[in-house]
């Protein structure tokens, strides 16, 4: 995965079918993360991230109707890879339209001028926006692939997240203790050792 060139980052919302009542991970391993390997292994990107919105998250676009998906930022260096990539977008993806005329894909244009939610920029290098964002990238590809490591049709304990996240934490300190962490954006507390 490489640095992406923020001004070369476009974005899609793909619809949750069934939203919080469909099998945990199912559409992500079996549709999403499929998709993202294609696109990779074509050459078509070179970096991407996704996460989960829903109507508790900041700056939600479909309060409304309150539906839930995955927001997914993909770097398309090439120009020429725009239509092919919008063109290829699986037919059962349901785009969330924003008002962008049924567009399937569109630039990130805040991606390049706004600060990173949770990350105060005084505390921070200057123009590191772009390794930021390849971390997040990381941690998406890494989330995913701890996903495919189990077999389809189980229910993945949250438990082996956890103890991912335990990774991480645990080079900050070697404190023996659970603490709360508290998600910037969306409020949710996540329990871990650190």
């Amino acid at each position: 995965m490489q640095t992406p060139l923020l001004d070369k980052v476009w974005q899609t919302l793909i619809l949750i079918p069934g939203g919080i009542d469909s099998p945990r991970y199912n559409f992500l391993r079996g549709k999403v993360y499929p998709f993202i390997q294609s696109l990779e292994h074509g050459n078509l990107i070179t970096w991407y991230c996704i996460l989960r919105h829903g109507p508790t998250n900041a700056g939600y676009p479909d309060k409304e109707n309150g539906r839930i998906y995955y927001h997914l930022r993909i770097c398309i260096d090439n120009d020429d890879n725009v239509d092919l990539i919008k063109d290829n977008i699986p037919n059962d993806f349901i785009i969330l339209d924003i008002g962008l005329e049924g567009e399937k894909i569109w630039r990130d244009n805040a991606i390049v001028s706004d600060p990173i939610v949770g990350f105060d920029p005084t505390s921070l290098k200057e123009n590191c926006q772009g390794e930021l964002w390849k971390l997040i990238g990381e941690n998406s590809e890494m989330v995913l692939k701890l996903l495919m490591l189990h077999p389809d049709g189980i229910d993945i304990p949250l438990q082996h997240f956890g103890q991912f996240s335990h990774y991480i934490f645990n080079l900050m300190g070697n404190i023996e203790r659970e603490v709360n962490v508290e998600c910037p954006c969306c409020h949710s507390t996540f329990p871990i050792w650190v």
